[in-house]
């Protein structure tokens, strides 16, 4: 199959499409709560437009997509709610009532906060301004640097992520409203807090016991922290937390065997790293810990060169089949 017939063919609604159903195809509640990462970058905000150009969003990456390889899927175009603005409230509340007709019973919104400054907030916002809006929801503050990673230009800092006692403090005051909300997710009367990069604290323990420490006395009880298992960092007693979850393709989607020989590329090849779906599950099943509490996760598909012009990571081969590692 050439380029222009693949991209032809993944335009079109192919066998495997299926339209979203006017009522839920669930027979009975699911038997796991399942909670998505809510990512808010899809609408502009003036720091994407002096980092990347005038009206930038996540959908300028989506829409700039193409195949690299024979059978490769891309662009993944929207269905039903479009090339949608999160700066609308509606759109949220559209997707709300998605996420629920389908078993998705909350967003993990992840929440920048740079030394006392927020980003991409206004999704979070438009939730906690209309209460009708029927979804629960939780936090997963993104601590990390932000850089020109995307094209290759690691170096250049577009926004750095600063640590003190104080920034500590204030970070907690900027999500207690959001811990005051009666449809933020909690575990036997403790809010959820994930953290994403544990490992970025330069004292993980003084600042986790600060965020007790703080939440506590203002009567929100104990926080339930959980780190996302990213860069190698596993297990959550080493940083004070309380819980681990899976954050895939982390921890198994990026051991797996590179299959980039296999594939027919479409021109010469940017460093891809191409893998199969089942492998990550594989490595995923393998993750079963004994010593602490591990809140498992599952990714669809994983495909970022959408994103990168090189060093890209595909799996392909994706199926809800795999879904089993869940269990």
């Amino acid at each position: 199959m050439d380029f222009l017939k693949q991209l032809q063919q993944n335009l079109a609604k192919g066998p495997e499409y299926e339209a979203e159903m006017a009522q839920s195809p669930l027979s009975k509640e699911p038997l796991v709560r399942l909670i998505a990462y809510y990512l808010p970058q899809f609408h502009p905000i003036p720091e994407n437009d002096e980092w990347w150009g005038r009206g930038f969003t996540e959908w300028t990456n989506v829409t700039k997509a193409l195949p690299r390889f024979e059978g490769h899927y891309q662009p993944h175009l929207p269905g039903g709610l479009g090339f949608y603005d999160l700066r609308l409230a509606d759109t949220l509340r559209d997707q709300a009532a998605l996420a629920q007709k389908y078993g998705v019973s909350a967003f993990c919104f992840h929440y920048y906060w740079f030394h006392g400054k927020r980003l991409l907030e206004t999704p979070l916002q438009n939730l906690l301004d209309n209460p009708d809006i029927n979804i629960s929801f939780c936090i997963n503050w993104a601590n990390e640097t932000w850089s020109r990673r995307w094209d290759a230009s690691n170096n250049e800092v577009l926004i750095h992520q600063k640590y003190s006692i104080e920034d500590d403090l204030e970070f907690a005051e900027s999500i207690r409203p959001l811990f005051s909300d009666p449809r933020y997710i909690n575990i036997n009367g403790r809010p959820l807090l994930m953290i994403y990069r544990p490992g970025n604290l330069p004292d993980a323990a003084a600042t986790i016991q600060r965020l007790r420490d703080y939440f506590r006395e203002a009567g929100l009880g104990n926080p339930y922290i959980v780190m996302p298992q990213t860069d190698n960092h596993n297990d959550p007693r080493e940083f004070s937390f309380d819980a681990a979850a899976g954050f895939p393709p982390h921890n198994g989607g990026w051991d797996t065997q590179n299959i980039r020989r296999s594939v027919t590329p479409f021109e010469s090849w940017r460093n891809e790293h191409i893998a199969r779906y089942d492998d990550m599950v594989q490595n995923s099943m393998m993750n079963d810990p004994k010593e602490f509490k591990l809140l498992p996760g599952v990714c669809p598909a994983w495909d970022n060169t959408a994103r990168r012009q090189s060093g890209g990571i595909c799996f392909i081969g994706s199926t809800n089949c795999f879904y089993q590692c869940m269990e």
